[in-house]
């Protein structure tokens, strides 16, 4: 049995708490793989889904060169950092 979409995402809850799932999983190929596809209009600027890091780290040779220093900058929205 496949897991619910609210299962997968921890963003499932949409205007007045009712449960809104805009996107669903779906095999494409064997070659691609599994695709996120909307399944409702997406808006631009609208969260789909949104879940915590697991694990964030650089290599060393990045850090002392300066190299893709941006990927791991901390940004404005950052919880519990």
């Amino acid at each position: 049995m496949a897991a619910s979409m609210c299962d997968v995402f921890s963003f499932c809850v949409g205007v007045a708490g009712r449960a809104r799932v805009s996107v669903e999983v779906r095999f494409v190929s064997s070659a691609k793989g599994k695709g996120l596809f909307a399944t409702q209009l997406i808006r631009k600027g609208e969260t789909i889904f949104v879940e915590q890091p697991l694990v964030a780290a650089q290599f060393l040779w990045n850090a002392l060169y300066r190299y893709r220093e941006w990927c791991l900058a901390h940004s404005s929205c950052s919880v519990g950092l």
